[in-house]
């Protein structure tokens, strides 16, 4: 009788542990779930941003491409040349500057 009764309590204690892991498993189950879902999230979030970096990097790229032509323009049309031997005058903008050969 005694380990009958024994038997049960420790049935019983078996089935409540057994019910404890069931909850925690289904608790971590879940855990897991959200978290594959924020991966996912994230990586499409990464994707979005690495786009507009490159997005970004070709827009900058095209306009440092347009600032120098634009820059090459300007100093063409301002900078004139006079040769005079020995020397050369070169006119930038409204500055002269002067070189000397040899």
């Amino acid at each position: 009788m005694i380990n009958l009764f024994q038997s049960m309590i420790s049935l019983q204690l078996a089935m409540t542990d057994r019910d404890r892991n069931a909850v925690l498993l289904s608790k971590c189950e879940s855990e897991l779930s959200n978290s594959k879902t924020k991966v996912g999230s994230l990586e499409a979030e990464g994707k979005l941003l690495l786009a507009r970096v490159e997005e970004l990097a070709r827009k900058l790229l095209i306009e440092s491409e347009n600032n120098k032509k634009a820059m090459e323009k300007a100093i063409t049309g301002s900078v004139r040349l006079c040769v005079v031997a020995p020397t050369v005058n070169v006119h930038v903008a409204d500055k002269k500057l002067k070189f000397k050969s040899g």
